[in-house]
């Protein structure tokens, strides 16, 4: 899985995300633009970090992967297991307007032979953002920064899980990291822009970002 990231009329800054000092005078930006993530055939993980109105709650698969997937894709999403959604004839069909909101992670199986490019169009979220989709009573989900920048899961996109949770990453299997008594010691999980990832968390996991964006 490749990416590549246009944003229009402003850089990109995470406070509290990255290490970046953030101005005193912030201003309140629309930013546009889109996110290329390139698709091979197999399985892969996906993010969608770009938001079709602003409001974070209105992006689905119909919108997101549009006309874009072969015919005979499967999008999976968690779900106390994976749910699997069909790109045929129609496209989605009736579960086309299933949610892969900001936040959220899904599974691609591309046919044999396919490469495609997903073009996710829109809004970057900004200000206090909550990820809304770690469960609360703890468990499994699919799940991804909610918005597009990457780096190290802990001190890049300020996630610092409970001890022994696990996060899995997809790389032809899927690859555990867990977070024991001593953090993640030398193997903290790398995450790209566009990419998703497995959590298996306990009760009271949260993920908060501050995220602004400077003229």
């Amino acid at each position: 899985m490749r990416t590549k990231l246009l944003l229009c009329a402003a850089a990109l800054v995470a406070a509290g995300a990255t290490a970046i000092a953030q101005p005193s005078n912030v201003y309140s930006l629309n930013v546009v633009g889109y996110v290329n993530v390139t698709l091979t055939n197999g399985y892969q993980m996906i993010a969608n970090q770009m938001d079709l109105d602003g409001t974070g709650t209105n992006n689905t698969l119909s919108t997101v992967f549009s006309t874009n997937l072969p015919r005979n894709s499967i999008v999976y999403k968690w779900n106390s297991g994976w749910v699997p959604y069909t790109y045929g004839k129609s496209g989605f069909g009736t579960v086309g307007g299933v949610s892969l909101n900001p936040g959220e992670g899904a599974v691609v199986s591309i046919p044999a032979g396919n490469t495609v490019t997903i073009t996710e169009v829109g809004n970057v979220l900004q200000g206090s953002l909550v990820n809304p989709n770690i469960p609360a009573g703890g468990g499994v989900c699919g799940l991804s920064m909610m918005v597009p920048i990457g780096g190290l899961l802990t001190s890049a996109l300020n996630y610092t899980p409970q001890r022994n949770e696990i996060v899995y990453l997809w790389s032809g299997g899927w690859v555990p990291y867990t977070y024991g008594k001593s953090g993640w010691g030398s193997n903290q999980p790398n995450i790209g822009v566009g990419q998703a990832f497995v959590l298996s968390s306990l009760a009271g996991s949260t993920w908060s970002n501050n995220f602004v964006v400077s003229p």
